[in-house]
């Protein structure tokens, strides 16, 4: 019993291991499944900022 009960720590910290060696493959798996872009943008919290909205409807780049 006492051989078990000390190997708790052991198997403890395989599993912690595994599950973030796990981790990088389930974020390839949920990214092929993203619209394009989704995956690499930058989120602000849990809510998603709204688009830019342009008043004059006109680039800033002027005539270029």
């Amino acid at each position: 019993m006492r051989r078990v009960v000390a190997r708790w720590p052991f198997h403890a910290v395989l599993a912690a291991g595994a599950a973030l060696t796990l981790l990088p493959l389930l974020w390839m798996v949920a990214a092929s499944f993203m619209p394009a872009g989704e995956a690499s943008a930058v989120r602000r919290g849990s809510c998603r900022a709204p688009p830019p909205s342009s008043t004059t409807g006109r680039s800033s780049y002027g005539s270029i």
